[in-house]
């Protein structure tokens, strides 16, 4: 039977600091499925962040913004690094083709 995650669970566990990880361990759930009520509630983790495994990614990762993109890598790069953008005026910017 598959364990049904609560505001008022969740939020106890939080207050431990403990990660994500270790946190879906207590509750009995998988790491994804806390890590997506987290994202959904907007609750915000004051423990570490999710230990992500071989071929998982993190969505919020610079790399993950700049593929969903669609624009070159070195493109954004050199827009951080040479024009003083920050990544999310650099992505904004838009393809220039």
């Amino acid at each position: 039977m598959a364990l049904k995650l609560t505001m008022d669970k969740v939020l106890e566990v939080e207050k431990h600091g403990l990660s994500i990880n270790k946190s879906a361990y207590i509750l009995g759930v998988s790491m994804p499925k806390l890590w997506r009520f987290i994202k959904k509630n907007n609750i915000n983790w004051s423990g570490k962040n999710p230990c992500f495994r071989k071929n998982e990614v993190n969505p919020d990762s610079t790399l993950q913004q700049i593929k969903k993109s669609g624009i070159c890598k070195a493109t954004i790069y050199y827009r951080i690094n040479v024009m003083g953008l920050t990544l999310e005026q650099a992505i904004a910017r838009g393809s220039l083709k």
